[in-house]
């Protein structure tokens, strides 16, 4: 199910969580198409974690990865943008700290949030330095 993973995400994924969830099996195909996809299922099965994986994955095997945000996870309330970056780094952590164990390159991801909130200093900086993944408000998106 996990083919066309990178192998350390494959490895990560079978120790940390074990088999796909039904969500992860059926959004992973559309998410390697590039395709648009919404994955309805309850609270705590796996949805942020579904689409994350495999763009993750996508940006790791690209072979010359631009600078710049490559993809925006526009969640609708503000107030859990922060969690989703925690839940975004942890994977983050885990499977960098295996490539190092394993002298493995491994690109990195850059990740951060901006909302409506974000102060203008952090937002200068992602300005300058933009992440490769975005994670904000719908409103934010708006041009001002």
């Amino acid at each position: 199910m996990m083919a066309g993973f990178h192998p350390l995400a494959v490895r990560w994924f079978r120790e940390r969580q074990g088999t796909p969830s039904p969500p992860q099996r059926l959004g992973w195909p559309a998410i390697a198409r590039r395709q648009r996809c919404l994955i309805p299922a309850p609270a705590g099965s796996a949805k942020t974690l579904t689409a994350f994986s495999k763009y993750l994955d996508l940006l790791w095997q690209e072979p010359d990865l631009p600078e710049g945000v490559r993809v925006v996870h526009a969640w609708p309330l503000r107030a859990l943008s922060h969690h989703v970056e925690r839940n975004l780094h942890e994977p983050l952590r885990e499977i960098s700290a295996l490539a190092a164990r394993e002298a493995v390159p491994l690109r990195e991801v850059g990740v951060a949030v901006r909302t409506g909130e974000t102060p203008p200093e952090p937002c200068r900086r992602l300005s300058r330095r933009p992440p490769h993944t975005l994670i904000t408000a719908p409103e934010s998106l708006y041009p001002s």
